[in-house]
């Protein structure tokens, strides 16, 4: 399955939070136990979700340390999936020690079709924990 290289991943509401390092994050995001984060993402030709692109759209969210290890207590959900537009949530599934407003943990967005393949750019989403 190729690239999808003329489709663009697409947040629709990007959160900028002054503590990311934008040269390496897409956009960061601040999480608790009690707090997840929510946002809705489409994939377009125009950079826009107000012309979403057809097809079935299999989002994932695979979430590691910033050390590239796997970490499974906080965990990227989508709503529909598959689904264009579609809403991410953050959330962590067991509680996480505070990362004091650094950030410790990465999500990798991708999104793939079985008609046009995948869409990675890559988007690493930083994820920071109180």
């Amino acid at each position: 399955m190729g690239r999808a290289s003329h489709l663009q991943i697409v947040s629709m509401n990007p959160r900028p939070d002054a503590s990311c390092n934008y040269s390496a994050y897409y956009e960061c995001v601040t999480i608790s136990k009690a707090s997840g984060f929510s946002q809705e993402w489409c994939i377009s030709t125009n950079g826009s979700c107000s012309t979403v692109y057809p097809g079935v759209w299999e989002w994932s969210l695979p979430v590691t340390t910033v050390k590239g290890k796997a970490f499974k207590k906080i965990i990227g959900g989508w709503d529909p999936n598959p689904g264009n537009p579609t809403t991410l949530t953050i959330s962590e599934k067991k509680k996480v020690k505070k990362s004091k407003g650094k950030v410790k943990y990465e999500g990798t967005l991708s999104a793939c079709s079985t008609t046009y393949g995948c869409v990675y750019l890559p988007l690493p989403i930083g994820i920071i924990t109180e």
